[in-house]
């Protein structure tokens, strides 16, 4: 196996694993089974107004961030088939590592949005 392939597998990995673990985080919150807390859930000022509150932007952000783990489940999918090499290599390395970041922007959008709506 050569440092193409090895790279191309390990971002592949790399993205299944986090949209797995960014899944398996927001079922708890989907299923209303975390209480209002400084810690893990949506951190928006929304949230933290009443009981009520937190549950709905929970499970509204958890329902939105399970939704798009799914374009990042298949970039990862499509790491295992594209080489990191030659005079594209370093563009598709940065675009591959960068896409956990690109998929968090519009589900911040969303959230943001639906806590404007039921202000």
């Amino acid at each position: 196996m050569n440092e193409a392939t090895a790279s191309s597998i390990l971002l592949g990995f790399y993205n299944i694993g986090l949209a797995a673990t960014f899944i398996v985080m927001s079922i708890p919150l989907l299923k209303g089974h975390v209480k209002m807390n400084k810690i893990y859930g949506i951190r928006v000022k929304k949230a933290f107004e009443s009981d009520e509150m937190w549950y709905k932007v929970n499970a509204y952000g958890a329902m939105r961030i399970i939704m798009w783990q799914l374009p990042l489940f298949i970039v990862g999918i499509v790491c295992f088939f594209i080489p990191i090499r030659g005079e594209q290599g370093y563009a598709r390395l940065i675009a591959f590592l960068l896409a956990p970041v690109v998929v968090w922007i519009p589900i911040i959008m969303d959230i943001l949005r639906f806590c404007k709506k039921h202000a």
